[in-house]
């Protein structure tokens, strides 16, 4: 009974220092995306920001597009998106699953689109 919870406890250390390894070695440079409303149609001048670090702010252009510089060393959980300062929607970047690990949405090259309801 004390063995096996020994070896149970060994492989949570080691799955827990295998994620900290993973989240070590990501390097995030930007967030990107496209912002489009049910229709499809591209929503600019939307506000993107960092939950974390909201002095880093970039706006949505006429194809609803917007990249984001990341903070060296940190990767934001969730991005928002603000309308004339309200908060209308937000993006999780970071999603973890036990059977499938982590995953990063809106980062670095990939072409993620968030659909918004008007």
């Amino acid at each position: 009974m004390v063995n096996q919870i020994r070896i149970k406890m060994r492989i949570i250390i080691l799955l827990l220092l295998l994620f900290l390894n993973i989240q070590c070695k990501t390097k995030i440079l930007n967030y990107q995306g496209i912002i489009v409303d049910k229709n499809n149609i591209p929503l600019n001048n939307l506000t993107i920001e960092g939950r974390d670090h909201s002095n880093i702010k970039v706006t949505t252009d006429n194809n609803g597009f917007f990249k984001l510089k990341a903070k060296n060393n940190f990767i934001e959980t969730f991005l928002y998106i603000k309308r004339e300062g309200k908060k209308i929607d937000s993006i999780q970047i970071i999603r973890t699953h036990p059977e499938y690990g982590v995953k990063f949405y809106f980062v670095d090259n990939r072409k993620d689109t968030l659909f918004i309801k008007k």
